[in-house]
């Protein structure tokens, strides 16, 4: 029997092979605390230093559009946490992170657990996000294949970033009713890529915060840049793989983000709820008195 792969089991085929091939580890005491910075603290500190981690990225420092700043050091954004290293755990506990949420289904927990020091306090919280327009019988056949058309991989994404509105609203909606708790911060939101299901999560609370959709498109589109030495590496894995025969722009579209995929959400969103701000307080039960509740822990 034909096993599924979701799109995001994907990323864990093409990392499995690379986890050595990891970056010099920066000593754990010269890693950044973020939530010592200050409002003006420098954008360019937003991915932070982790071994096994390649997208764990801090959405402190961007601006509403009333002037107001997001908090650095309360509210990060990940790829999965499977391949941390003994200083990566460390690290986690000294960023002071209580709380952990996992949009991965529970056949990618069960293949990549998340890892974490025996002693954490860290609490995790599984949400899972199976996304069906993703299903692919054999992902590694497909995206080393020459015949996988780049038009076709856009398709594939788009769809999915349409479903995890249409289908998976639930959860989104579990997911910004615990953020109105001010014991979960710090908390980290990841999937598997830190790109798809984590890049539609972190856009909904940027919208509930009033920040500008140029600049949630520029947090989304982030990705493409701080993946860049991973990209690298996994579309080396896939010509060796393909005998160098892979259409490497569709490699490119199925492992990167672009900004018709969101603005595919944003669209299913205006259709079915009319506006952002109507699918935030119908939909995800997120209305003006809720809204405050997140401006208050969540902006300076």
């Amino acid at each position: 029997m034909t096993r599924k792969l979701s799109l995001s089991a994907l990323t864990l085929c093409l990392i499995l092979p690379l986890l050595t091939a990891c970056s010099d580890s920066l000593p754990l005491d010269e890693r950044p605390l973020p939530a010592s910075w200050s409002a003006e603290q420098s954008v360019h500190k937003r991915k932070l230093p982790f071994d096994g981690a390649h997208n764990f990225r801090d959405l402190g420092g961007y601006q509403t559009r009333d002037g107001r700043t997001l908090r650095w050091g309360v509210l990060y954004r990940s790829d999965k946490l499977a391949g941390l290293s003994a200083a990566d755990e460390q690290y986690i506990e000294r960023l002071e992170i209580r709380r952990v949420v996992d949009f991965r289904s529970e056949a990618e927990r069960a293949e990549a657990p998340n890892r974490f020091a025996p002693d954490t306090s860290v609490s995790v919280f599984n949400k899972p996000i199976a996304i069906a327009a993703t299903a692919i019988d054999d992902m590694r056949g497909f995206v080393t294949s020459p015949d996988t058309r780049t038009d076709d991989v856009r398709a594939l994404m788009i769809a999915a970033n349409r479903e995890m509105i249409e289908n998976h609203t639930p959860v989104y909606r579990e997911f910004m009713q615990e953020l109105l708790h001010g014991s979960s911060y710090p908390t980290v939101f990841h999937c598997t890529a830190g790109k798809d299901r984590t890049g539609l999560a972190a856009a909904l609370v940027l919208s509930a915060l009033n920040v500008p959709r140029e600049t949630i498109l520029e947090d989304y589109l982030a990705t493409n840049t701080y993946t860049q030495e991973q990209m690298a590496n996994w579309l080396r894995w896939i010509k060796v793989g393909s005998l160098f025969r892979a259409n490497e722009e569709a490699a490119r579209a199925l492992l990167g983000v672009d900004a018709d995929y969101i603005n595919a959400a944003f669209e299913a969103i205006d259709e079915t709820y009319g506006s952002m701000d109507n699918y935030l307080q119908t939909a995800l039960g997120i209305g003006p008195k809720e809204r405050q509740q997140l401006q208050e822990h969540l902006l300076y």
